[in-house]
């Protein structure tokens, strides 16, 4: 049963439990504060529409516990970034961009961009998510 008492010995806990993880910098889920997250991603000039990129935290790469950011390139090259739900932005910190681009109508599972594009160690590209809307620079995509 619960009385006034039990609830004064509860009051502070239960204060605790919804002010930590605002105090953390994570929501409910336990997930980090994530920021909105786009650039524009070109291939030889033109985007590759339907390419996936992906976003991979510099400091954690090949770490299987980390979810990295993904998002697929639009018809205009534009690119909105998610983590744990739609167009839910990025964590703060620096990444590593990774990408690939597959056929759309299944014909073949080729990646159609040059392979050091799908491995961060290889990729060549970095960016910094500020704790703030990320409108970052063009990312351009090259064969070679």
């Amino acid at each position: 049963m619960c009385t006034p008492s039990t609830f004064a010995r509860l009051g502070p806990l239960l204060v605790l439990c919804a002010v930590l993880p605002v105090l953390t910098g994570c929501n409910s889920h336990g997930w980090p504060e994530r920021y909105p997250t786009r650039f524009k991603v070109l291939y030889e000039g033109k985007p590759p529409v339907g390419a996936t990129v992906v976003l991979h935290p510099a400091d954690k790469i090949g770490d299987p516990s980390v979810v990295p950011s993904r998002g697929e390139v639009a018809e205009d090259g534009t690119v909105n970034f998610s983590t744990y739900t739609t167009d839910d932005g990025v964590p703060a910190g620096e990444y590593i961009v990774s990408a690939f681009w597959m056929d759309p109508n299944g014909r073949t599972t080729n990646n159609r961009l040059p392979a050091k594009y799908l491995d961060p160690k290889t990729s060549g590209f970095k960016v910094r998510i500020e704790k703030s809307d990320n409108q970052l620079a063009t990312i351009n995509l090259t064969k070679d």
